[in-house]
């Protein structure tokens, strides 16, 4: 059936059907998701991996990632060379680098360790960003700070930037998780069990923070008091990696040109056409920061000690959180770091 298809769409899924297949938002019914899903399988599979093909860039709609949009926009990269595909569903991406159907993709450091604790041979290549506020911890509006949650039930949802979140909140000001009582909680449902009085607090990002800031509730800790701290990675296959550096390289050289480009349109310039809304874009960019090539140098420096310090703190605390394993797929295992592309490429920076 699958071959069937394939030669239905001429063996090949172009660009126009890569943004057709996986442009369906969250709000979209399930059965537009589930063919979605089906249709990714499809497309994908019907050009398997080779040493020529196109690098496969897996993003969601995120002002993070904002960058690759914009240098896609600019010809900052070949076409021929990388694909940018959004897909907004985890689950669709893990499916689809078991399959060996994407090479790299954008994805915050959380996701990294969970992809790795599910089997997964993927390489970490560098900092995209990090948040300076676009995660918060949310309180009841009785509670003025984070030392008046002990004893309270705030909800968060587990093996995410959330439960981090939480657990440096409560780590800086002296408590630990066995002090409130935990209630794993998905983002898109903090405000409903917020409203129904079954938390007193919540951690949060995106859509979710208006909502609970318009039931009277006011932020106690956010991810500015933990600077470069919640990050968003560049995570590749290693057996792609291995056998395409110099398609790594330009997607490096390009994610760097568009950052740049970004603070032209800081300063007045027009902006190209990226996934977000003027408005929407605008609103996100004031809570997060690009990582620059300082930035990196500096984590990724020394064998990159200072990102695996920091990975080494995310295991630490997600193991004391005791998150279940039916909902977690993190392991103790480290998810490989490889600075040498990055190096490699900034010293042809202004070449």
């Amino acid at each position: 059936m699958i071959s069937k298809l394939c030669q239905r769409f001429g063996g090949s899924a172009t660009r126009s059907q890569e943004k057709r297949v996986f442009r369906v938002t969250k709000t979209g019914h399930l059965g537009a998701k589930i063919l979605m899903m089906f249709s990714t399988v499809v497309l994908l599979s019907c050009n398997p991996p080779q040493k020529d093909y196109p690098l496969r860039l897996s993003t969601n709609s995120w002002v993070g990632y904002e960058p690759f949009y914009i240098a896609e926009s600019m010809g900052y990269f070949s076409k021929d060379a990388i694909h940018l595909i959004e897909m907004p569903f985890s689950l669709t991406m893990d499916q689809s680098l078991r399959a060996g159907t994407l090479d790299a993709a954008a994805v915050s450091l959380s996701r990294a360790l969970s992809l790795v604790g599910a089997g997964h041979d993927i390489t970490v290549l560098m900092i995209l960003n990090w948040s300076n506020g676009a995660d918060q911890l949310i309180a009841h509006p009785s509670i003025k700070s984070v030392v008046d949650l002990k004893g309270k039930t705030v909800g968060a949802e587990e093996n995410t930037v959330n439960g981090y979140l939480l657990q440096r909140a409560l780590q800086i000001n002296g408590l630990s998780i066995s002090d409130i009582t935990f209630k794993h909680t998905q983002n898109t449902d903090v405000a409903d069990a917020f409203r129904a009085g079954e938390i007193m607090a919540g951690a949060v990002y995106g859509a979710e923070i208006p909502i609970l800031l318009s039931l009277g509730a006011r932020p106690i800790f956010d991810s500015s008091d933990i600077p470069g701290e919640i990050l968003d990675v560049l995570i590749v296959r290693t057996p792609y990696l291995e056998q395409n550096p110099d398609k790594i390289e330009q997607l490096i050289l390009a994610w760097f040109k568009g950052v740049d480009h970004l603070k032209h349109i800081a300063a007045g310039a027009k902006r190209p056409i990226g996934l977000m809304s003027d408005k929407a874009f605008k609103a996100a960019i004031r809570q997060i920061k690009f990582a620059s090539i300082i930035d990196n140098t500096d984590f990724l420096q020394n064998t990159a000690k200072k990102l695996e310090a920091l990975i080494n703190l995310r295991l630490a605390l997600t193991n004391s959180l005791g998150i279940s394993r039916e909902r977690s797929r993190t392991s103790q295992t480290k998810p490989l770091i490889n600075s040498v592309p990055f190096f490699d490429a900034i010293s042809k920076v202004g070449e």
